[in-house]
């Protein structure tokens, strides 16, 4: 009876880098199982560790029913909270929809394979923290994990608006309204491939200006990055980058708070509290980025938006602007759709559909595979 109870208090060692297992090798544990998350920690285990649990043994098919299911619903009440903030515009639905997948099926893979039995010794600091139950195991995890990844997440998402923003947009008005004038004009948020279209249209005898609009670089390099863009044009290039404004004007957090909890989800709010502060940031950009999206398309005058995908706050705004506007948008997906061989798999296939052709940000969708049209439907 007493080894029965000695062999359940054996703690599990959860390890999810390189450096995690290192650690762990270092401390030198003399019972107990090892956990590890990822390929890179497993690799770096070796043979040195305790005895190895498969990460898979208690994420099973049961589980991913339950997490699939779980996540659906609680989608359903984020974009419900969504609509339901003062002002809402579809913007907002993707910015909150960006952040909450990143943690729902994150936070979800890590409570199942943590498994129900514990202790588990968590990485902390320099060294481990003991937890006695899941949901210790499972925040401390998060706070090991996720957290560095959204602080890297926030450092590139904050905003560098050049000086003098005021003198920026007078100046990208006037390169604008020289460049785009008795132009047929196309707009995009990003200078990406789409299998040579933009290059295509380009290379047309049709006069044409396509104008790609992307968040700040900062500082000066904004006017510069304009200025040669002015130079070229006036020399017969088709393209011309201008930077999309959007400094945040008020503080969002209420927002945030009030989204993080309406998902109703206890495993899914732990982790997407993890994205607060940033989701608080992204909410307080959509209406400047709107205005400053309906600025370019007024001097530019487009006839069609084009994107390879709606992912990112640019194209979101010129998106929704466009239809504003009654622009054609256009999203020609590079991308390949196959039939996905599980629930999970097909909610991760349709997510990843939805984040680049959002619902009520194209009019228009192209494919180079037959297996993307039905997601579309």
């Amino acid at each position: 009876m007493s080894a029965a109870r000695t062999d359940i208090a054996a703690p599990i060692w959860v390890v999810a880098t390189a450096a995690d297992a290192r650690r762990l090798a270092a401390a030198a544990p003399e019972g107990g199982s090892v956990l590890g998350l990822t390929p890179v920690a497993r690799a770096a285990l070796a043979d040195a560790a305790p005895m190895p649990i498969d990460p898979r043994r208690n994420f099973t098919d049961w589980a991913q029913a339950r997490a699939v299911a779980a996540v659906r619903r609680a989608r359903q009440r984020l974009v419900a909270a969504v609509a339901s903030l003062p002002g809402a515009r579809v913007i907002q639905r993707e910015i909150a929809l960006d952040h909450f997948l990143r943690a729902a099926y994150t936070g979800y893979r890590l409570w199942f394979t943590l498994g129900a039995a514990g202790p588990w010794m968590a990485p902390e600091g320099a060294g481990w923290r003991r937890c006695e139950t899941r949901e210790a195991a499972y925040a401390a995890l998060l706070r090991h994990m996720l957290a560095p990844l959204v602080a890297g997440h926030e450092r590139v998402a904050r905003a560098k608006t050049p000086p003098l923003p005021a003198a920026y947009r007078l100046l990208r008005k006037l390169v604008l309204l020289v460049a785009c004038r008795k132009r047929i004009a196309f707009v995009s948020g990003a200078r990406k491939g789409m299998f040579g279209l933009l290059d295509a249209i380009a290379a047309e005898a049709a006069s044409a200006r396509i104008v790609v609009v992307q968040s700040t670089g900062g500082g000066w390099r904004d006017y510069l990055r304009l200025v040669r863009n002015a130079w070229r044009a006036w020399r017969g290039e088709r393209f011309i980058d201008v930077a999309l404004l959007a400094p945040p004007r008020e503080d969002a957090l209420a927002a945030a708070d009030q989204l993080i909890e309406a998902v109703g989800d206890r495993v899914i709010a732990t982790a997407f509290r993890f994205y607060r502060a940033l989701l608080a940031y992204r909410l307080a950009q959509a209406q400047p980025a709107l205005a400053d999206a309906r600025e370019i398309l007024a001097v530019a005058s487009p006839r069609h938006y084009l994107s390879a995908d709606a992912s990112r706050l640019s194209d979101w705004a010129l998106a929704e602007s466009c239809g504003d506007r009654g622009v054609t948008r256009w999203v020609l997906s590079r991308n390949t759709h196959v039939p996905a061989g599980s629930a999970l798999a097909a909610d991760a296939c349709d997510g990843y559909f939805h984040a680049r052709h959002p619902e009520g940000l194209v009019d228009r969708y192209l494919f180079w595979t037959p297996h993307g049209v039905a997601p579309a439907r």
